[in-house]
């Protein structure tokens, strides 16, 4: 049953969806309230990946770029709120945010430069969705098809720290920079080659006890060669959408070489190496995949429900 007293909302039973429409009503309002004539508030539905719609709550001040502008999700927001809140005093808290995050470089950086190519560019990376899971979203991105995925590109910024922005690039952004879909593609997998990451697992429990990625980024063409009996994670230095590297066809052959491996998409943020030595069952290591993607893994986050291949034989990914 819900109550309202004294301006507050009290929180009976978070799953009932009336109960969050009206907490959605609730703050929207007060957000508006708040912004008066100087900021722009809206809730929508906001189309995240694999299929996922979330709602949220955008502000954004007036003149500045609407679609660039942080949001809020409200579903989390619902979830983490304590009973018997103040709706001013949680409007408060979102805008009290969104300033914090108007504040940060990185956003500042990319809402700046962003209509234009030649500022970007050096930002713009490949992506990995699941293209089954993505179809909606893919009707708005350039994008190309790599067996069931679908690489996508994004712009990102980073303030040299531990805070990062991403934004994908759709099909209205490559219009306006005005430059044909092969240069950026090019630019984001050159730039992805100056980027990625390999490290084993011993170098993960480094990573996780200093929360940066610090595995090997060895140069192309020169002679490192792996160990054949050692599992290795592929990712980028920034520990986002790093899946994207076994995209790369002539990197994934300067790396692995004439070796055969089962590459386990752990995420869209990193794949797994792991040789294949004629011990795994290629049955088994997809169910182990979709196992763990429903017990560990944002659903979001997901890169399909099975393991791809590299053939060393034909130096290709292939299913």
């Amino acid at each position: 049953m819900n109550s309202v007293k004294q301006g507050c909302y009290v929180l009976h039973g978070k799953g009932n969806d009336m109960e969050y429409k009206e907490f959605e009503e609730r703050i929207g309002r007060a957000a508006a309230e708040m912004a008066g004539t100087e900021y722009g508030v809206e809730i929508n539905s906001i189309l995240r990946t694999n299929g996922r719609r979330r709602p949220a709550l955008r502000i954004w001040k007036k003149g500045d770029r609407k679609h660039v502008a942080p949001v809020v999700y409200l579903d989390s927001l619902y979830e983490t709120t304590a009973p018997d809140v103040s709706f001013r005093e949680l409007a408060a808290q979102i805008f009290g945010r969104y300033e914090k995050m108007q504040g940060r470089k990185e956003l500042q950086q990319i809402t700046r430069d962003i209509q234009e190519w030649e500022s970007v560019k050096g930002d713009v990376y490949p992506a990995l969705l699941w293209a089954e899971r993505n179809q909606e979203l893919l009707k708005t991105l350039p994008h190309d098809r790599m067996l069931d995925l679908a690489v996508i590109y994004l712009i990102r910024s980073e303030d040299g720290m531990e805070s990062s922005v991403s934004v994908k690039v759709t099909d209205s952004l490559l219009r306006g920079w005005g430059i044909p879909e092969a240069v950026l593609r090019e630019t984001a997998f050159a730039n992805q080659r100056e980027d990625y990451r390999i490290y084993s697992m011993e170098e993960a429990g480094k990573m996780a006890e200093t929360g940066k990625v610090q595995g090997e980024k060895p140069r192309m063409g020169t002679e490192k060669v792996l160990d054949p009996k050692t599992d290795y994670f592929l990712t980028n230095s920034y520990g986002a959408w790093g899946a994207a590297v076994m995209a790369d066809g002539e990197l994934m052959k300067e790396l692995l070489g004439d070796r055969n491996y089962f590459i386990i998409p752990s995420s869209i943020h990193e794949v797994l190496l792991i040789p294949d030595n004629g011990l795994l069952d290629r049955k088994a290591v997809d169910e182990m995949i979709r196992e763990v993607n429903r017990s560990s893994v944002a659903e979001e986050e997901w890169l399909g429900e099975h393991c791809y291949y590299y053939d060393g034989g034909q130096g290709a990914v292939i299913s």
